[in-house]
This record gives C-alpha cells, structure tokens and sequence, in this order.
C-alpha cells in the first residue's frame, strides 16, 4: 500500500467510512451463554459533592500558516494522548507530523500555558502519527506513524528521535497502529496486518504473532486492531468479525476469543481495575463490559514467527516553545438511565445515546469511539459526531454525556489522570477538528457572568482581546414608558434612564457582594476594540470609558441569576450612537472571560429641547414648533 493510501485509510477510521464499518460480520459463536450476571465487588465512590462541578478546560493550540502544511488544512490535528505521572500530557498531531508536550494548567482562572513541540522527519513521507504512550522512567514516549510504516520512540531529554521502519517486514510491510508497554517491551498492532508484534528495545527484535482462527463465514483472516493491557494479559479487538482476544503473557501459546455484539465494528479496548475489559462499537452505538469470570470463550493456538532483528534509524529533533490559549466552561451532564442488555456470557453492554433533541433530522448515531477505565471502574468514552465526552457507571447503570464547548471539535482519543476517584483524576482528550486538548474534571469554582445566554465557542482565546460579546443582556427601561424592569425601550436623552444588566451565578456555591459597573463610550469603532473595558481586575480607561453607576447584589445563589440597574440621567447633547459596557467583579472568581459585556444603543430624544438664535434661547417641541419660531423671528426682521 502506498503512503497516499495509506493516508486514505486513516482519514476513513476518523470518519467512520462506511466502507469500512460495513465489512461483512460472523455470526459464530463461542462458549455456552449463562443466564446470571454476576458483578464484581469493586467499592464504588460517592459521586462529587454538591459544593463541586464539572469543568472543561480547553486548549488551543495555535495555528499554523497555509503554507507550511500539505495536508488537511492550516489546523492542526491532535490525535492520540497520554498522560504522564510526572505532569505532563502528550498528543500526537495528525496533521502536523508532530508531538507535544502540555504543561496543564494549576489555577482555574489561568488563561495561558506553554507545550514544547517536537516537528518529525518526513524521511518516509507523511507519517500521521496516531496512538501515544509515556515511559517515564526513561524519558521516553512511543508513538506510531502508520502513513510511514514506522514505529518511534522519542527521549524528550536528549531530543533523539529512533524510528523503527517496517516496510517489507517479514511477510509484508506493517502500518502499526496501537501499542501498549509491559517490562520496557513494546506491544502492537498494524491496520494492514493480521498479526500483532513484539517489540523489544533492548535487542531491536521484532516478533510477530498470528491467530489460528478459522471464523465461520469470515472472508478474512482476524485482524488484531486495538490494544490494551493489565500487565499481565494482552487484550485485543477485531473490527471485522466483533472478537475480543486475549493473549496471557505468561505463556504465549494460545489465544482466548470472547465474542461481542454482531455488526458492531468494534474498536476501542481497556481494562478497568477489576479486570472487566470494556470495547466500544462505533457501528452499533454500543459499549461493551465483557465481565473477567467469563467462561464464554473459545481457547485457539498462537502461532509465533521467526524474529527479525531491525536497528533503528536515529535523528536529532528541535524543540520548540508553543503559547497556548486556555478557555474553562462550566459543564453540566445529561443523563440516561435505564437497564443492561446482557448477553453471551456475561457480557453486559450498554447502548449509547446521542444526546441530541430538539431537531427537525433524525440524528446519526452516537458512534462511541475510544475508551479509557477510571479508578473507581468507570468508562469514559468520546463520541465525535456528537461532540460528547460519555462516561458509563455500571453500578447505577446510567450513561452521562458532556458537550464540549467548542461545536463540531470532533472528540477522539481519550485517557485518565490518575487520582483520587471520583474528585481528583482529570479526563484528558483530543478534539481533532478543533485544534484543542480538552480536560474534564471537578473543581470547586466561582463564577459571576454577566452574559448568561453566552454561546458555547466563546470565550475568546486572548483574555486582554475583548470581542463584542454575544448573549449580553443589557437594556434600558425608560420614563415614557413607565419604569418596569420588564420593558426594553430606547434610551431617552433629557431624561432619567435606568439602564438593567443580567447577572448569574454560573459556580457551584453562594456569592455575596457582586459589584457590577456600567460605564458608556461614544466611539464604536471596532478598530479600538483592543481598547475597550478590559478584565478584571483591571480599571477601564478613563480617556475612553465614562463610569455611569455601580450597583451590588448582596447575595445570589448558585445558578440563580438576578437584574439590576442603574439610574442614569442622560443629558440632552449626548450623542446618538453609544456602546454600554458591564463589568461584574466578585471575590477569586475562576473564570474572567464571561465578567464583561457590550452592547450598542441608539438613543431617542422626546423630552423638548432648546435652541439658540442669535444669543436668545428659544425652547420648542419639535416639527412645527421649529418653523413657527423661525418664521416670526424673520418677519420681525423685515
């Protein structure tokens, strides 16, 4: 297969080609089925307490020129992620042929961060990197390169790059595709291959090892696809014929073939704590927890091939410093509830939502794709067409979704930080279309917002930029009218206005003293926008913003949101076309980007005005008063 098609191939997983998905399936079964479903006794954790919520942190990535890339577009593309246990997550750039290494953010209300990038050879054409892994002991991260039939290993120490090419292995060139380490080996599959592999570091020996499975119907032979481990057996699936293998590292001789739901492609693979491995399956919608007592299997030789060694070819990479935007967004769930489907032997599996309503289409299905296990036996998944990051609780059987703030990012590669569960451990993943890193975790957390309809793409990357701001609800309630909170009048020069902004606390608990300040400015020209009301704790400019009133809520609960106002007696030579500015501050609030917003008013004169004629001031109403002043002014002068 060429590099061109090769690309192809990987564009089509990322897009769930029907082409793919639609591979003919077998019906064939293994084992006997069992009529019970017995569970583990794993102690699940309290979910979070009240005084927490959920949080997405994103990361954007910046952008690169046009120029600089030959495929797939200026943005770019993170993939694969994982976290390591000495603070650092690290992505895969797909699009870039690159690696990254995120400092995550320690404070809620930070609004940078830096990642170093590494930018990878091309010496074998597009590599697309994919699938990421971390040793930490050796400084060292795994990564495959299926577009180059390479598999690297980088020491971000030493900045060393070895690649492991595998063109024109043994029995055909491998593109691998996923990789696991147990003991400093490195395991993994190919997306081209029927075989998984062996590789060992150390002596640069590649094994590779094949199925002796014949499946009913099967056009095809078994093709390993994803990979997972408990360190002490290898778990596979099968995209083709819906097969979880697994193989005991102990013996390698033999392989273990559970099956799963039929027609369901299944990718994704992983092990929670109590040895219950999960499987997403894109095709069905569903997730699968094939439970570690099961008996419903069948027991098939492993056959081993004859070890080839293959040195690796070595670079010296530059490393760069990347600026990176962080944008935080309050989350909240939705829930489905509802009872296990369990079938074969045990094999409990649940049928993922979409969590889309309200629409006038029927809604492609949800389409889970990776999986990652938590501590406290949880399954966290993505769903891309869906923009979700899912998570199963098998111990209430519920399903929450969380919609990624920034629309169409196209969720997909998916690990867990490790920590105390439910509270501590942060859900890392990647948003492919969106250029972002995302991470979803619980914090305590203080936010007052003057914007409470405020879209889910903003804020905007630059907290010092400030942008018009959508969802603001800012308004005037004017004296012809009658005061009443509810009226939306234009703002009336020559009179007393009170001028109304909507407050609402977005935080987990109660906020006292909320100061919100209105100020005015006459110029709304965009090309100052840099220059408007900045965040706080920032003091507007004077020169350009003028303090209209303050007002303050003395308490507002969470969720709740309230209106207040400002009189503002408006003088009769203001000029017609103004911008209003709120700013609302509270005590350590997390999240600055939403305390601010703008609108722009045109206001109406109804109250009389007064005109001077040669030093004589001559009040009129208006339309024909202005004539009739005029006309006996000049008669007099004849």
């Amino acid at each position: 297969m060429s590099s061109k098609n090769a690309v192809y191939v990987i564009a089509a997983l990322l897009v769930f080609s029907v082409s793919i998905c639609g591979l003919p399936q077998s019906s064939a079964t293994y084992g006997t089925a069992q009529a019970s479903l017995q569970k583990s006794s794993l102690q699940r954790q309290a979910d979070p307490p009240s005084t927490s919520t959920r949080l997405i942190r994103e990361y954007l990535l910046p952008e690169i020129p046009l120029t600089t890339i030959a495929y797939l577009g200026p943005k770019r593309g993170p993939y694969g992620i994982a976290y390591d246990n000495t603070g650092y997550t690290w992505v895969t750039d797909f699009n870039r042929d690159a690696i990254y290494r995120l400092t995550p953010a320690t404070l809620l209300n930070q609004s940078t961060t830096t990642a170093s990038e590494w930018l990878l050879p091309n010496t074998q054409g597009k590599r697309c990197p994919c699938y990421i892994i971390v040793n930490e002991t050796q400084k060292v991260v795994w990564f495959t390169n299926p577009t180059s039939w390479q598999i690297s290993r980088l020491n971000w120490s030493t900045n060393k790059l070895d690649d492991w090419n595998l063109v024109n292995f043994a029995g055909g060139s491998v593109m691998p595709l996923d990789l696991v380490m147990v003991n400093n080996v490195i395991w993994f599959t190919g997306l081209n291959d029927t075989r998984f592999f062996r590789l060992n570091p150390a002596t640069n020996v590649i094994t590779a090892y094949t199925f002796s499975i014949s499946i009913p119907g099967a056009q095809v032979a078994a093709r390993p696809t994803k990979i997972a481990t408990n360190r002490t057996s290898l778990y596979m699936t099968d995209w083709k014929y819906d097969r979880l293998y697994e193989v005991k590292l102990a013996t390698l001789v033999n392989v273990l073939v559970y099956p799963l739901f039929s027609n369901g492609f299944s990718w994704d693979v992983d092990v929670d704590p109590d040895n219950n491995v999960w499987v997403t399956q894109p095709l069905s919608s569903l997730i699968n927890e094939q439970l570690a007592h099961s008996t419903a299997k069948d027991t098939r030789p492993l056959t081993e091939q004859t070890p080839q060694s293959i040195s690796p070819v070595q670079n010296t990479l530059g490393k760069s410093t990347l600026d990176v935007d962080i944008e935080l967004t309050p989350v909240t769930p939705s829930a489905y509830a509802g009872p296990q489907n369990v079938t074969a032997d045990p094999l409990v599996v649940w049928r993922v939502p979409t969590g889309v309503t309200a629409v006038t289409y029927v809604p492609p299905p949800a389409r889970p794709w990776e999986i990652a296990t938590s501590e406290d036996g949880y399954a966290w998944f993505t769903e891309p067409i869906h923009n979700h990051v899912g998570v199963v609780k098998p111990d209430t059987n519920e399903t929450l979704l969380y919609s990624v703030p920034t629309a169409a990012s196209w969720t997909v590669c998916i690990d867990i930080q490790p920590g105390q569960a439910p509270n501590a451990y942060h859900v890392w993943f990647t948003e492919y279309l969106s250029g972002k890193i995302g991470e979803l975790f619980n914090a305590t957390f203080t936010d007052i917002r003057v914007c409470p309809t405020l879209p889910a793409d903003y804020p905007p990357p630059d907290p010092g930029s400030i942008r018009w701001t959508p969802g603001v609800e800012i308004w005037f309630d004017a004296p012809s009218n009658g005061y009443d909170a509810a009226h939306h009048d234009s703002g009336e020069r020559g009179a007393t206005n009170h001028l109304y902004a909507r407050v609402k606390n977005m935080g987990s608990s109660s906020l006292t003293s909320i100061s919100v300040n209105f100020y005015w400015y006459h110029n709304t020209s965009v090309s100052i926008a840099s220059n408007y009301i900045p965040l706080p704790p920032t003091t507007p400019s004077s020169q350009r913003w003028t303090l209209i009133g303050t007002a303050t809520i003395a308490s507002l609960a969470a969720g709740s949101s309230t209106d207040v106002y400002v009189p503002w007696s408006i003088s009769s030579n203001m000029p017609t076309s103004i911008t209003v500015g709120v700013q609302v501050s509270v005590g350590s609030d997390s999240n600055l980007y939403d305390n601010i917003g703008y609108c722009n008013f045109t206001l109406t004169s109804t109250s009389p005005l007064t005109l001077t004629l040669g030093g004589i001031a001559v009040g009129f109403a208006a339309g024909f008063g202005v004539m009739l002043v005029i006309a006996l002014i000049l008669r007099k002068r004849k």
